[in-house]
């Protein structure tokens, strides 16, 4: 049986690390400065299973600015003690961070998330111990799927859920994804500890393909453990670390019709290259139904489930981010034939545009990244080919190219340190601190006005002992009329191992400064979730170049509403 496993990191994270990968390589920095030998460092730790407290022998552990794959990593492996060593490390700020096969990637002093940890900093000739890292095993979740006689179904496509943030709202979200056997088994391995709901639904080659000419009118429904097609209805399981969860799932019948429809192309792409696919709403990164398009554009899905959909067409393209025109229709199936479903497919656009420094000259942003995203996610791929990102020429140009009609937020990350985007305009449109309407190519050019008086936060975190709380994250949150809708106002940062922390780049303005031993980052956008620890966060006001320190208590675990 095969296993997918998607990606728990924010859509955005992703489609903008590909991105990044198809821009051309910015020119390597100068040379570096040579460490003086008595200033090289040392780190030494040790790598057990969080679980059961063992030691892990043979664990990769990586040193890095970066991640576990950068570069500029320094790598080793434990030995039969589950001990590590790395040596002639240059001062600097760094992450530790170690995996084991059936182990959850983790970072020296995660509280929680594996992705967050402690930021160890070394001075000159320091000897770091006790560099700990606990790695949590994967839980496994197992079961069998049967029909409505109790008979195992196979190539039945089996997927798991959690409800995970995405836009200050939680949505579910299909994490992993399987087949049964040809006894109706499934087996989702490498499993974060935690709650899911497992969903069954049939291959989308026998739900969508069958040509009798009587075809029946009642099929089996995507259905939710134990046995729903309703997900309201839906129980969820809880899959413990390094243990196995069972969930036999009954297929629930459903009346089943189809959709017809055809696509208008006025791209100017031959339909040789054109798809369409028909996913299902209210759920994250679900698999597809794909049909064929005939000649003139006709396509039909056959043997639908009930259901609300999405009808997409796109124009293909090659490679991990290209992308062409598309277009997408709501559907609501209820048994009965669909048609006259039609999608019109135009060109794409581009916008061009400069920036400018309000005093100074332009900076060095051989490194800066600029990208225009859809506000709300809908689907992994869908808003990926929806993404359009631009380097920064030296003359202050840029061109953000094959963008669809749709709504975008504009974001101009890693600027140098001290910069940040005061103003966003397209002719006279703030398209900052509002979203940009993009009906097809604008009339003016997009203007971006940089300020070299970024404000700055520093400070210190402490645990509910009065220790220094390393590991924790470091939320700053806007205050004030329209702010908390504006996602470029929120930061993170996690402390270091003296529980310190520095935020820069933030636009002026009033904030609250929280502090948590875990947090999912897009829980800060959920007015519910602050609600009840509001009074605890800190109140900063940032000065246009001004520098505030602020000294914080760490807030515990906090449970975001279900």
């Amino acid at each position: 049986m095969r296993v997918h496993h998607r990606p728990r990191a924010a859509w955005l994270a992703a489609a903008v690390f590909l991105a990044e990968w198809q821009l051309p390589a910015q020119p390597p920095p100068g040379p570096q400065a040579q460490t003086k030998p008595e200033d090289l460092c040392s780190i030494e730790g040790m790598v057990t299973n969080a679980a059961t407290g063992e030691a892990l022998k043979k664990a990769g552990v990586a040193v890095t600015k970066g991640g576990f794959t950068s570069p500029d990593r320094l790598t080793t492996t434990t030995d039969g003690t589950g001990r590590y060593q790395v040596s002639a490390v240059p001062p600097g700020s760094y992450t530790v961070l170690a995996e084991h096969p059936g182990f959850r990637m983790t970072a020296f002093g995660s509280r929680s998330a594996p992705a967050q940890g402690t930021t160890l900093v070394l001075t000159p000739g320091q000897k770091a111990t006790g560099v700990d890292v606990k790695l949590l095993p994967y839980g496994v979740l197992a079961g069998k799927v049967v029909d409505v006689d109790g008979e195992g179904v196979p190539g039945v496509a089996v997927s798991a859920l959690r409800m995970q943030y995405e836009n200050g709202r939680k949505q579910l979200t299909e994490v992993s994804i399987g087949t049964t056997n040809d006894l109706g088994e499934y087996r989702l391995y490498k499993m974060d500890p935690g709650r899911y709901y497992v969903r069954a639904a049939r291959r989308p080659a026998v739900a969508g393909q069958d040509r009798s000419a009587h075809p029946p009118r009642e099929g089996y429904a995507p259905t939710y453990y134990p046995g729903t097609p309703d997900v309201q209805g839906a129980i969820p399981v809880e899959v413990a670390a390094g243990q196995t969860q069972t969930a036999a799932i009954k297929l629930a019948r459903t009346p089943i019709t189809s959709i017809r429809g055809r696509i208008v192309n006025q791209s100017g792409a031959p339909n040789t290259s054109i798809s369409v696919a028909l996913k299902l709403s209210g759920v994250l990164r679900a698999q597809n139904i794909p049909a064929s398009v005939a000649p003139d554009g006709q396509f039909e899905f056959r043997a639908v489930p009930s259901g609300h959909y999405y009808v997409q067409a796109q124009v293909g393209a090659q490679g991990p981010l290209a992308h062409g025109p598309q277009v997408q229709r709501e559907v609501e199936a209820r048994g009965e034939p669909i048609e006259g479903v039609v999608l019109t497919l135009i060109p794409l656009f581009d916008i061009a545009g400069s920036v400018r420094v309000e005093e100074g000259e332009i900076p060095d942003l051989r490194a800066a990244l600029l990208y225009l995203s859809p506000p709300v996610m809908s689907d992994f791929l869908e808003a990926a080919s929806l993404l359009s990102t631009a380097r920064v020429s030296g003359d202050g140009s840029f061109t953000l190219k094959g963008l669809s009609p749709n709504t975008y937020v504009l974001t101009f990350g890693e600027l140098p340190e001290g910069y940040y985007l005061k103003a966003a305009k397209i002719g006279e449109v703030d398209v900052l601190e509002k979203d940009a309407e993009l009906s097809g190519p604008p009339g003016a050019p997009l203007l971006l006005t940089l300020s070299a008086k970024a404000g700055a936060i520093a400070g210190a975190v402490k645990d509910e002992n009065g220790g220094a709380a390393g590991g924790a994250i470091v939320a700053l949150v806007p205050e004030g009329a329209g702010r908390r809708e504006q996602a470029r106002l929120y930061h993170t940062k996690t402390t270091d191992q003296y529980g310190r922390f520095k935020l820069t780049g933030l636009a002026p303005g009033d904030y609250r400064l929280f502090a948590f031993s875990q947090l999912d980052g897009g829980a800060l956008r959920d007015p519910e979730f602050l609600k009840p620890i509001e009074s605890k966060g800190v109140r900063v006001t940032v000065r246009e170049g001004g520098s505030e320190n602020a000294d914080i208590n760490l807030i515990p675990s906090v449970e975001a509403p279900r």
